[in-house]
């Protein structure tokens, strides 16, 4: 008998022919009665779960990383500027970890779908947002350093 969480549950996915959602354990089309090859569905269904993955933390590292401007921009108010930049300095290490895991796990994906070229382009904005906001963090770092050695000689 089947568990809860074994490998044993259906999976589901869309169907090739009608692309309504149906499961592993059909075996034929609910919809429009296309016989389901099990291995092709398990195939599907695999590719299925990995796309919709990548899509959704695709678009969490773009909000991630548009959150991190809210927080370098709030870094510079009195009584919270200090737990903002802890919170920005957090998600300026984590943004590029979540980016390589990204890439490591779902470059090889392959789809004409519009879902999977917006999450290719939510990617690139969450790395040019890091890049940009890299950047400036660094260039304010190096001025106030130079601004304070001069106030000191």
């Amino acid at each position: 008998m089947a568990g809860i969480f074994s490998e044993e549950q259906p999976k589901t996915f869309r169907c090739l022919n009608c692309g309504e959602v149906i499961n592993t354990a059909m075996k034929e089309c609910a919809f429009c009665g296309v016989t389901l090859d099990a291995e092709v569905a398990a195939a599907t269904a695999n590719f299925q779960k990995a796309f919709d993955n990548a899509c959704t933390e695709a678009r969490t590292l773009k909000i991630m990383a548009l959150v991190s401007v809210g927080f370098y921009l709030a870094s510079w108010l009195p009584l919270i500027g200090d737990n903002a930049t802890v919170f920005f300095m957090i998600l300026f290490v984590l943004i590029p970890i979540m980016l390589g895991r990204w890439w490591m796990v779902y470059h090889r994906l392959q789809s004409t779908e519009e879902r999977f070229r917006l999450a290719q382009r939510n990617m690139m904005t969450a790395i040019i947002v890091w890049g940009v906001m890299g950047g400036i963090w660094l260039a304010v770092v190096l001025a106030r350093t130079y601004l304070m050695r001069r106030g000191l000689d």
